[in-house]
């Protein structure tokens, strides 16, 4: 982030800086011939605040505000198996293993992540597998209706753009009765 400054007539200016919460923090930088200098401030990991004085004038104060990255906090899906099968829920580990799981199996997902969304699903191909969002919450279920690998998809409010994590796929192929499976 570079931070211009300009006062014309003067050979040094004294440039303050502080991060919300902190004290401000004095560097005198030395102008050019023309007034002015030009300070790189960063990288930034948190909003920044400039002024620049000298003599007895002083600058407007600048607020330079960071957007933070955009992660997901937390992701569990839970597998709620046909009921005839007789068999207790149990949450899926999405390592990157494929998942087994017989015809029928709902998923439920529960995550969050750190910006508000503007959506969330789970896509095959061409399908997308829509999921409730509350600001930066998302919640569903689905019953997958073909094998295949399944990608969790989040679009934020603020930006168009997806946030993508390398855990958010996975593998499912569905077992129906009688059929023989053979994993690639």
């Amino acid at each position: 982030m570079a931070l211009d400054v300009e006062a014309v007539g003067r050979r040094k200016v004294t440039l303050w800086l502080r991060a919300p919460g902190e004290g401000w923090r004095p560097m005198l930088l030395p102008l050019d011939s023309l007034g002015r200098a030009r300070f790189m401030a960063g990288p930034l990991e948190s909003d920044l605040f400039a002024r620049a004085t000298s003599g007895r004038r002083t600058s407007d104060t600048v607020e330079i505000h960071v957007r933070l990255p955009v992660f997901l906090g937390a992701l569990t899906v839970t597998a709620h198996y046909p009921s005839y099968l007789r068999l207790d829920d149990e949450p899926v580990q999405l390592s990157g293993d494929t998942i087994l799981v017989p015809a029928g199996t709902r998923f439920e997902t529960k995550g969050e992540a750190t910006a508000p969304l503007a959506s969330a699903g789970w896509k095959i191909g061409d399908a997308n597998e829509e999921l409730s969002v509350s600001a930066a919450r998302f919640s569903g279920s689905f019953t997958p209706r073909s094998s295949g690998v399944y990608r969790l998809s989040l679009v934020t409010a603020a930006a168009s753009s997806g946030v993508t994590a390398r855990s958010t796929a996975c593998a499912v192929v569905l077992a129906t009765a009688g059929a023989s499976l053979t994993r690639l």
